[in-house]
């Protein structure tokens, strides 16, 4: 594991994500460094000359960037500690609360690069053990789950399109056995990859008897690129390697924000279709942007259930928009969950 500090806001070296990624990953992630340093290199040469004339800003004028940002669990505030809302209660961490870092990619604008409300949702939900057991309940009718452990202690869990992906390091300081995924854009999968390093190196330093024992899962958890629809054979380096269902792997999936462009509801239904278990349930969080009209986003219940889906949809919650201007649409949730019909 990673040596860092509580206060290292730098990258960890690529060496040190090793772990948390296949080998072919790793391979592609080594070479996207070398190209980013070269062309490092050559835009440091080409402002050399414009440099001499600049008036570079006084600490003052500075603007100050975290790259390592933090969002905390909060039972009373639905966006938890570090969403949108201004508020006196804002900085107050709850006891049990959990407080998870996540880093920005810099890959296109409203994708990797912000927290957005259906992340913030969600993640909520799982860090509360009880709302979580609600949210998971189809999986968990009859498993006869002790109700003193998290009820996604030693599940496996996939996001996908995760972006910051906060759910998934959400669900890993749960106890689950995570795969988070996303485009294969280097720079996004790099950031996610730090920040499951970066999130269990927290786990074992803390004293919390919770984290006990979903630190040995925390070490199971990977990072991995994947375009939706596409074969799962990319999987078979990162999952647990003593899973015994080889076709549909994983207990929860995620996909927060992911079905405001309905051209990829196809896709992405096959992907879940073809990683989740026959007991699996996945959770669709979103909000209505207004890119194209509410009705086409909505279709993807009915092309769900012509997939053989069941679809519930859960209650909606408002959070915070991202901006003062943001219609506060944008960040009024609502939540999908499948599950996969049992023919008898």
């Amino acid at each position: 594991m990673a040596d860092m500090s509580a206060n290292d806001d730098d990258a960890l070296p690529l060496s040190s994500l090793r772990g948390r990624v296949s080998l072919q990953t790793y391979k592609w992630l080594q070479e996207a460094e070398v190209k980013d340093e070269e062309w490092k290199v050559q835009q440091q040469a080409e402002a050399a000359g414009a440099s001499l004339f600049d008036h570079p800003l006084s600490h003052e004028e500075e603007e100050t960037y975290l790259r390592v940002q933090e969002w905390c669990s909060n039972t009373k505030k639905v966006d938890g500690n570090g969403g949108y809302c201004d508020s006196d209660e804002k900085d107050q961490i709850e006891d049990g609360s959990l407080n998870i870092k996540y880093i920005l990619s810099e890959s296109a604008g409203g994708h990797g690069d912000d927290l957005w409300a259906a992340s913030r949702h969600i993640s909520n939900l799982f860090a509360q053990k009880e709302k979580c057991r609600e949210l998971l309940s189809p999986l968990l009718v009859g498993d006869g789950n002790d109700t003193q452990d998290h009820p996604l202690l030693g599940l496996h869990f996939i996001e996908l399109g995760a972006g910051a992906g906060l759910p998934s390091w959400t669900a890993m300081k749960c106890g689950a056995m995570v795969v988070s995924t996303d485009q294969p854009i280097a720079n996004r999968i790099r950031c996610m990859a730090e920040s499951v390093e970066r999130n269990a190196a927290d786990m074992a330093l803390s004293d919390h008897l919770e984290n006990k024992p979903a630190l040995k899962f925390a070490s199971k958890a990977r990072v991995c690129p994947y375009t939706w629809g596409s074969s799962i054979e990319e999987f078979s380096e990162v999952v647990d390697a003593s899973k015994e269902d080889e076709d549909c792997m994983f207990d929860v999936a995620v996909a927060a924000d992911c079905i405001y462009m309905p051209q990829f509801h196809n896709v992405l239904l096959d992907s879940i279709k073809m990683l989740l278990s026959e007991k699996g349930v996945a959770l669709l969080p979103f909000a209505l942007h207004s890119n194209v009209e509410d009705d086409k986003v909505w279709g993807i219940i009915d092309l769900a259930r012509e997939k053989g889906f069941h679809v519930e949809s859960l209650e909606p919650q408002q959070l915070c928009p991202q901006a003062l201007h943001m219609d506060s649409k944008r960040a009024l949730i609502h939540t999908l969950r499948l599950t996969k019909r049992i023919t008898r």
